[in-house]
Order: C-alpha cells, then sequence, then structure tokens
C-alpha cells in the first residue's frame, strides 16, 4: 500500500509479500525508505527490518540486466 491505496504490481505474478513483522503498517518520515526486495517471497528487506535512513544508501541502480528483453539503462 502506498497512502493508503493498494499498489499494482502485476510484476509479481501472485507471489506472496505477506508482511508478518513489526514493520508492516507504519508512516516514513523524511528521510526514510521502505526498501523491499525483488525476490519477495524470499527476501530480506524493510518488512524483516525496518526502515532504511537515507545517510545509509549509498548506491543507486543504473543498469537493469535481468530479464534479458528488459536490459538497458535503469530511469
Amino acid at each position: 500500500y502506498v497512502n493508503g491505496q493498494r499498489l499494482d504490481e502485476p510484476y509479481l505474478h501472485g507471489a506472496g509479500t505477506a508482511c508478518l513483522g513489526p514493520w508492516c503498517d507504519l508512516t516514513l518520515g523524511p528521510d526514510a525508505y521502505y526498501v523491499m526486495g525483488d525476490n519477495r517471497a524470499n527476501s530480506s528487506d524493510s518488512r524483516l527490518w525496518g526502515p532504511v535512513p537515507a545517510g545509509k544508501i549509498i548506491g543507486k541502480a543504473w543498469l537493469i540486466y535481468r530479464p534479458l528483453a528488459d536490459f538497458g539503462l535503469a530511469h
């Protein structure tokens, strides 16, 4: 959910995205990020360890290489 609206994520193809920890229903601060792995059913992400402070983010994705059909620069 984003701002109370369910996010449409057709790319998950029905994979489970359950959040069972303490970080499921929260409002983020201005310098906090909620990060989720692309393998939702088997990811260690903010659902498990909480929001990430902006100062802890040190990189930016710039290339998509999988699937090969989507190969190119991230925008």
